[in-house]
């Protein structure tokens, strides 16, 4: 009894955690979609609940939006198989997992606050992200918010 309890209880949380993130979702459907027919390929992760379109014509490097991942050509996985790394030397995947984490906390205001992040940055230091408070950590893979950065030692 006590574990169907739980059970119930992880799934009504996962289902309130994904009507909390549906519209940044419906957007990163839309916008997946629209790269299917020029190549762009899915690929379902149910452990994590995330879609990846991969491939994607119209995406330069990837981008994270709701429990929809979109990576550019050539920045899921490498030829040789191996996942594309950032900046830092870290996995791009590994990074938009944290994004996809932070959406589901943020809900509906990840994507405002995303963007605000990227004119701040831009405006800071002529970079999207080098300065943005929702990249630092997640291309770090030292968590999702800049003071986890001290907390690591990253």
């Amino acid at each position: 009894m006590r574990q169907t309890l739980v059970q119930a209880s992880k799934f009504c949380l996962k289902t309130l955690v994904q009507i909390w993130t549906f519209p940044n979702t419906a957007v990163g459907l839309i916008y997946g979609v629209i790269g299917i027919p020029f190549g762009a390929k899915t690929h379902w992760d149910p452990q994590a609940g995330i879609l990846r379109f991969t491939d994607h014509p119209f995406m330069a490097s990837a981008i994270s939006l709701g429990d929809v991942q979109i990576y550019g050509q050539g920045h899921y996985k490498d030829l040789d198989g191996a996942y594309h790394l950032n900046r830092f030397g870290k996995t791009i995947v590994g990074e938009e997992n944290l994004h996809t984490q932070q959406a589901r906390i943020l809900g509906p205001a990840y994507l405002p606050a995303h963007i605000l992040s990227m004119g701040a940055s831009w405006l800071l230091s002529g970079h999207t992200h080098h300065r943005n408070l929702l990249e630092y950590a997640p291309e770090r893979h030292a968590g999702l918010w800049p003071w986890q950065i001290n907390n690591r030692g990253v």
